[in-house]
């Protein structure tokens, strides 16, 4: 089998050999001349472009999509803004929440030690 990715010369016989072959065969025309070919010289159908400036009504989906061929880098940033921004309001609310809760336990300790001042002081009365 031969390789197809190398070229190889023919020899001296080989090209005498098609040569030959090729001053035997016999010609035959390239163009079938029962065909009958229309004359060039009458004008045919129109070609000219449209001068209408009005543009063509194009699909919503095709609209979108090449929109959104366009622009998606615009929205995949405005995307992680806005996801961003949400990320922090909802943290800022956790972390109030969490303040709110750490000033009623400090109320709640601040009672506690009240109480145990009050309940120190009755023990101590007591004595």
């Amino acid at each position: 089998m031969s390789n197809r990715n190398s070229n190889t010369g023919k020899s001296y016989q080989e090209k005498e050999t098609y040569k030959r072959y090729l001053s035997k065969k016999d010609y035959e025309p390239t163009v079938n001349e029962s065909l009958d070919f229309r004359s060039t010289e009458k004008p045919g159908e129109d070609l000219t472009e449209p001068s209408v400036t009005k543009k063509r009504a194009v699909s919503f989906n095709y609209a979108v999509s090449e929109h959104l061929k366009e622009n998606w880098i615009k929205y995949l940033i405005a995307g992680c803004v806005i996801i961003g921004v949400f990320l922090v309001y909802d943290s800022r609310l956790k972390f109030e929440l969490f303040d709110y809760k750490l000033s009623d336990i400090k109320d709640i300790s601040k009672k506690i030690e009240k109480k145990l001042k009050n309940t120190r002081r009755s023990l101590l009365k007591i004595r």
